[in-house]
């Protein structure tokens, strides 16, 4: 049985540098696994995800993905992030609250300079 929610509170990283990108895995007390994806950037708005790594986290059964820069930090189910491609030829989406339902309040909002 999958819990709703990761526990953020229990988890521990248990791989840095997921399939060749600058993410990581993290696993609560419950087994669950997040691939946790950070964009440093303070002037945009989104989290850049390495594409073949989410999807190789998918395939391995991960269940949430961790997205976190100077504007948001959300856990979500790997499943919210179905319907998100990267442009022709890119390696990267970049996820951003919208993207989530989610709202930030930031006087900056310019486009994503990826």
């Amino acid at each position: 049985m999958s819990r709703l929610s990761f526990d953020k509170a229990s988890a521990k990283r248990i791989i840095r540098g997921y399939h060749g990108s600058y993410h990581e895995v993290w696993q609560d007390a419950h087994g669950q696994k997040m691939l946790s994806c950070r964009t440093r950037r303070s002037n945009h708005l989104g989290v850049a995800v390495n594409f073949a790594a989410l999807n190789h986290f998918r395939k391995e059964g991960g269940q949430f993905v961790g997205l976190m820069n100077a504007h948001f930090k959300v856990v979500v189910p790997i499943a919210q992030l179905d319907g998100i491609r990267p442009w022709d030829g890119d390696d990267f989406i970049v996820i951003r609250p919208g993207d989530l339902g989610l709202e930030v309040a930031v006087e900056d909002n310019e486009p994503c300079p990826y």
